[in-house]
């Protein structure tokens, strides 16, 4: 069973994650107004997280930190086994033989076989060079691999938030659910779920990046699309039937 403040941590994407882990490091979790301009469900959602975390003991809250830390200073992004490969193919695509070699270091078994097929060129690409330094090697794939949204971490129980649950589940999942629902249909409904989330961008370009690159894109313009038209769409005027005729409001 989690912690109350693994829990708080749960329902949180990664860029919502990565506010929380600033404000730790910040050593401020007790002041509220540091998630005052975040946009709801956002603020709601870090906020809980820190008074969670803020109210451990300084060991738990050291390690609560760390361990985060550590997840957002990876060399690769997480849940990067879950990237369709074709889509990880066109991430890396451009980049020299050399560069796809260093990359593939240490990478999970389902990364290296992503990578087997963008890379079969640079098999002996690093023949006589020198021993790459391993910081240098790490900073690389960062870079390299920034395009990739980073996923949360799994947990044990189906998360309540529909992209995340999505995300979390077995891609079978995803793609019954894209089939049942269309790409387009399901993109609008994830960005009117996400609102105005400070991660909504990055948890939907997740959710995209699981699917082919045809299909994701499709996912991913309907819900750029529908935030859009959310964020355009003027308030609409008062009516005489909103307040009643007879009493006011």
């Amino acid at each position: 069973m989690p912690t109350p403040a693994d829990a708080a941590l749960l329902p949180l994407d990664a860029v919502e994650r990565g506010f929380v882990l600033g404000v730790l490091l910040l050593g401020t979790t007790d002041d509220g107004d540091l998630t005052a301009p975040l946009l709801s469900p956002s603020r709601e959602r870090c906020a809980t997280a820190l008074a969670a975390i803020g109210a451990l003991p300084r060991a738990d809250r050291v390690r609560v930190t760390s361990a985060m830390a550590r997840e957002a200073m990876a060399a690769f992004p997480a849940g990067m086994e879950t990237v369709n490969p074709e889509q990880l193919a066109a991430v890396l695509a451009g980049e020299s033989p050399a560069t796809l070699s260093l990359i593939a270091r240490g990478a999970p078994r389902a990364v290296q076989a992503a990578l087997a097929k963008a890379t079969a060129a640079a098999h002996g690409s690093e023949a006589g060079l020198p021993e790459p330094d391993p910081a240098l090697v790490a900073e690389l794939q960062r870079a390299v691999l920034a395009p990739i949204a980073a996923l949360p971490p799994r947990s044990d129980t189906t998360p309540e938030r529909r992209a995340l649950a999505l995300l979390d589940g077995p891609l079978p999942a995803l793609l019954a659910e894209t089939t049942r629902l269309g790409a387009p249909a399901l993109g609008r409904l994830l960005a009117d779920a996400e609102r105005d989330g400070l991660g909504t961008a990055e948890l939907l370009l997740a959710v995209a990046q699981r699917l082919s690159p045809a299909l994701g894109r499709v996912l991913l313009d309907a819900a750029v699309t529908r935030q859009r038209e959310r964020t355009a769409a003027p308030s609409r005027p008062l009516l005489l039937s909103d307040t009643g005729r007879r009493g006011g409001p």
